[in-house]
Formats: structure tokens, sequence, C-alpha cells
């Protein structure tokens, strides 16, 4: 225990909060330094008898069930814990047709049991009970029971995986390529690895590598297509400024596969650190982001370089002025992307926290950077400089928040999303889907992470096979 926990509970301005703490007494045995509370209240096995009590309780369907307990002992003390008591009551009562009693030793059992509750949570109908007449049902998010399942067995796989840091606890906002299976790690890939041209890149520099360079250069040639165009119209006119926006666009996002994706592969063989950050220190989406002048100042010589280029390739064309202009505008907008310092420290309350604040902060810099822009422009035109200049690349000048701070986190987020679709490990709508796995008892909310229902699920999913669906129960649906 931490000595903050302890300086909480002898602090006199919180002498009437009342706390509780509970854990599991073989890890609170082992703890190097433990809370001074006023007592402890440890739980006992349940007997057999509050077991056969607690079946009886639930009805009919449990009735198989209890006189099993009683004539098989090894049967009866699988359920001398709370978790497995529940689990049989929740996986055999109110259904249509008795599900079949588990045999076999205390671990059979057990697996059995898991299994069965599994599979009553997949087909289970939860219905919300609504002001309005014929309002949808719960869970009705579009995800079949045989999707549930692969997923949650994919989910739990990754999460345990040495190396994850969200091996019990998943927050939404975390997630990043970089969570996605590495270069030799195929195990965890359905039957392997992905299929297609996309399989193959993956086999060459994982999955995560390969999500973040097709998705960043796709992005990338689109992104640069649109705030590029206006500075080339200035430039060269309408016509040639399109036509030459096109190639310089698809060199931009050839540039981005090829450092985030190609350069991975054999016979490079080794992490490229970038210009911006290496990997391990790319920015995520958090709760709170702070403009911090001295980070900004850290990239004033290579934003200057970046934006002294474009402002050559204009200066050249037109005037020297307007090549200028172009720079400072730039250069602004480069700096205010790049000073913004993500702060993980307080965890998001509700899934997609960090998503939503990140987003909402990305709009605050793009409604920023043109209003800076156009009191920029006013005051060239005042000034008798090229105002036109300055609005042609205000879009430049925006599409540097999509490579830095909030921007390169969506971007990653972005990442992520297709590379767990396009492999088929995680869904495309990961929210929805956590919410949908929910509803269905398998995992549960916590705080503004989700986790499952039991640790004995999560293990239970690690070593399920995915493609072994289990079937819906004869007889139909449960009843509800």
């Amino acid at each position: 225990m931490s000595g903050s926990s302890h300086t909480f509970l002898r602090d006199a301005d919180f002498a009437d909060v009342r706390i509780a703490v509970t854990c599991r007494s073989t890890e609170y045995d082992h703890l190097p330094a433990r809370l001074a509370l006023e007592g402890a209240v440890s739980l006992a096995p349940v007997e057999v008898a509050e077991a056969q009590r607690a079946f009886r309780a639930a009805g009919a369907a449990l009735d198989p069930l209890r006189r099993q307990t009683e004539r098989n002992a090894e049967v009866a003390a699988v359920f001398r814990t709370p978790l497995m008591v529940v689990l049989a009551v929740l996986a055999y009562r109110d259904r249509a047709t008795a599900l079949p009693l588990p045999t076999g030793d205390a671990a059979q059992v057990r697996k059995e049991i898991l299994r069965l509750y599994v599979v009553s949570m997949l087909y289970r109908h939860r219905v919300l009970a609504r002001a309005e007449p014929g309002s949808s049902a719960i869970g009705e998010r579009g995800f079949s029971p045989s999707e549930t399942y692969c997923y949650l067995a994919h989910l739990a796989r990754l999460m345990t995986r040495r190396g994850s840091r969200l091996r019990t606890l998943l927050y939404v906002d975390e997630l990043t390529p970089e969570w996605l299976p590495r270069i030799g790690e195929e195990s965890y890939l359905p039957q392997g690895r992905p299929t297609g041209w996309f399989g193959r890149f993956t086999a060459r520099v994982g999955l995560d590598h390969a999500s973040t360079g097709s998705t960043g250069g796709v992005l990338a040639t689109c992104f640069f297509a649109v705030f590029v165009a206006p500075l080339s119209v200035y430039a060269w006119g309408l016509l040639p400024g399109l036509l030459s926006a096109v190639p310089l666009s698809l060199a931009v996002g050839l540039l981005v596969f090829t450092l985030f994706g190609v350069t991975r592969m054999q016979p490079f063989g080794r992490d490229v650190v970038f210009f911006l950050d290496d990997e391990a220190s790319v920015p995520r989406a958090a709760t709170r982001w702070t403009w911090v002048a001295a980070r900004a100042a850290r990239w004033v010589l290579p934003a200057a370089m970046g934006a002294g280029a474009c402002g050559l390739v204009v200066g050249v064309s037109t005037t020297a002025v307007s090549g200028l202009v172009v720079a400072l505008t730039i250069l602004v907008g480069g700096l205010l992307g790049l000073g913004l310092v993500p702060d993980y420290r307080r965890e998001p309350d509700y899934p997609g926290e960090a998503l939503t604040v990140s987003g909402r902060v990305l709009r605050t810099l793009l409604l920023a950077a043109v209003a800076l822009g156009g009191v920029e422009s006013a005051a060239y035109a005042l000034a008798g400089w090229p105002w036109q200049a300055c609005l042609a690349a205000v879009p430049m000048s925006t599409c540097l928040f999509m490579v830095t701070g909030p921007g390169r986190a969506w971007l990653r987020t972005r990442a992520l999303t297709f590379g767990g679709s396009r492999s088929g490990l995680l869904p495309s709508r990961l929210g929805p889907f956590l919410e949908h796995a929910t509803e269905r008892a398998l995992l549960r909310r916590a705080g503004g992470g989700y986790a499952y229902a039991h640790d004995a699920l999560q293990e239970f999913f690690v070593h399920a096979d995915p493609g072994a669906v289990p079937e819906e129960p004869a007889g139909g649906r449960p009843v509800v």
C-alpha cells in the first residue's frame, strides 16, 4: 500500500469518511505494507448446504444440479465459492429446457459451469423496459453470439499476453496500434494471420506496423490533397494547381507508408525513430492537453525548416513576400500543434472520455488556426502584403494538427480500428461491442474501462478456441 493511502486515513479532514477495501486474502498476506484499518472480515468457503439452499431457491431448473451435489462430493466441492454458485444459478435458471449436468473431476466441472454460463449469456435476450410500447430490446447492436464469442476470445488473449499493460482492465482510450500483435506474434491472429495483400504485409512487419503504415498512408494522401490544393492553386493557378496537388499528395502518402511500414521490413529489421517521436512516446488520447511553450520551442527549428521549404516553393512561383507570408502562417500552425502535451495522470471517468476530450481539443485548435489566419490576413491586407497567400496557407497549417498532439492520437485510433477489424481480432465498432458484451454480463464496466466479469471468465476465454463457438442450447432461447 502506498504512503498516500495511510496519509488519507490519518487526515483529520476525512475523519468522517468510511472506506472499505476488498481483495483476496492470499494476495493481501504477501503485501509488504498494509493499511491501518479498524478491522477485517474474511469470507469463509460456502458450505455445501448453503449452495444447495441457493439452488433450491433459484427454482426447479436447478433441482438436477442440487441432487448431483448431494450424490457427488467432488462436484459439491466446486461450489464452495460464491462465484461458482452464482454462475450456476445464472446458467441454469429460467430455461425453457434443461442444460446438461457437468461431469468429471473438480477442474472439469468448474470449466463446464463456466462454459454453460457463457452459452447462457451469449443467447440471452434481455429486454429494456421503456415508456414507449414496442421499444427495441437491449443488446440489439448487430453482434451475433458467434461474433461475440470470437471477439471475446481474441480480446482475452491480447490482454493477457506478455508485455500488455492492459492485462485485466481495458481502456478504449489507451488502445493504439502497438497493442496489436507484433512481428513474431502470428499465433494471436485468426488462423495464424490475415489474408490478401494486408496479410502478406502483416507477415513481414507485424500487425501493429502494417496497420499504422496502411492507415497513415491513405489518410496522409487524402488530407494532404485537401489541404495543399489551395496553396497550389494560389501559386500556379486553378488547373495546374489541382493537377500538381494530386501527385504531391500521393508522394506524401507513399512517404508515410514507407516510414511507418516498409522500413520495418527485412532487410532493415530494426525500429526507426521518426522525425516526431519514437513509437513509445507517440501521443495517445488523454483527458487533458496543455500547450507548453518549452515543448513548442524544441520544435522551432524543424518547424521553421519545413515551413521555409513550403514558403520557398511559393516564393519562387510568385513573390518573395508571398513566400514569407506562407512560411509564417504554416510555422504558427505547426507550433500550435507541436506544443501540446498530454496528461495521462487522470484515468477516464467513462469509456471514450479521453477520445472525446482529444477530439474537442483538436476542433478548438482548428478553430483557433482559422481565427488566427483571419486576423493575420487582415493585418497583411492593411500592411499591403499578399493576404491571399495567408488564406491559402491556413489549410496547410491546420494539416499539421493531424500529425501532432490530439490529431495524431486520433490517427492512431483509426489505425487500431483498421488493423483490428481487418485481421478479425476486433470489431470495427469496438465501443458498441464492449457495451453489448457488458449487457450480457460477460464484461463489466470499471470506471472508464472494461474488465471481464471475473478473472475466471477471462481465463476461460484465454484458452477458448475462437473458431469453436458454442451452439445454442436445444429447445430455443432462455425464458425471460
